[in-house]
C-alpha cells in the first residue's frame, strides 16, 4: 500500500497532461500511450511479482506510471514548445512532501487514534515549513496574497 502511495502524484499528473494532449486533438496519441504503459506493467509484473509478491506489483505499478509520466512529459513539450509543468517547483514540492512524511509515519504507531488530529496540524505545519524554507515561488506567492488580503481587510475595517 504505501509503494502505491509513491504512484498518486504521478496520476493527478499524468490526467491533467492527458487534457493537455486531449485539447491538443492528439487523443490516439494518449490512447497509445495508455497501451504502451499497459504493455510495461504487464511485462514489469511477470518479473517483479515472482520475486517480490504484493509489493512487486505495486513497484511494477509505479514503474509504469513513471514510464507514462516520462514519455506524456516529453511530448507534450514536443507538440507545445513549453514545459507542462515547472520542474523546480515540483522537486520543492516532492521534498517538502517527503520531509513531511519521514517526520510523521515514525509518529504514526506511537500516536493513539483519538490524537490523530494533531498528526495533520504537525504534518501541514512541516510542509508549510519546508516550502517556506525551500522558498517555493507559488506558495511565496500565496503567502503575499493572503498579507495583502489581511490588510484590505484591516483598512476596510
Amino acid at each position: 500500500f504505501q509503494i502505491l502511495l509513491l504512484v498518486s502524484p504521478f496520476l493527478f499528473l499524468i490526467i491533467f497532461m492527458d487534457n493537455i494532449l486531449i485539447a491538443l486533438n492528439r487523443q490516439f496519441i494518449n490512447v497509445v500511450l495508455t497501451i504502451i504503459a499497459a504493455v510495461f506493467n504487464l511485462i514489469a509484473n511477470m518479473i517483479f511479482i515472482p520475486l517480490f509478491s504484493g509489493p512487486g506489483a505495486a513497484g511494477a505499478s509505479f514503474l509504469s506510471q513513471l514510464v507514462n509520466f516520462g514519455i506524456t512529459y516529453a511530448l507534450i513539450r514536443k507538440y507545445t514548445h513549453t514545459q507542462p509543468i515547472d520542474m523546480s517547483a515540483l522537486l520543492k514540492i516532492v521534498c517538502a512532501s517527503v520531509v513531511m512524511a519521514l517526520i510523521l509515519l515514525p509518529l504514526t504507531s506511537y500516536v493513539r487514534p483519538i490524537l490523530s488530529p494533531l498528526l495533520v496540524i504537525l504534518g501541514v505545519l512541516t510542509y508549510v515549513a519546508c516550502l517556506f524554507i525551500l522558498k517555493e515561488k507559488n506558495f511565496l506567492e500565496y503567502i503575499g496574497l493572503i498579507k495583502n488580503g489581511i490588510k484590505t481587510s484591516l483598512r476596510n475595517i
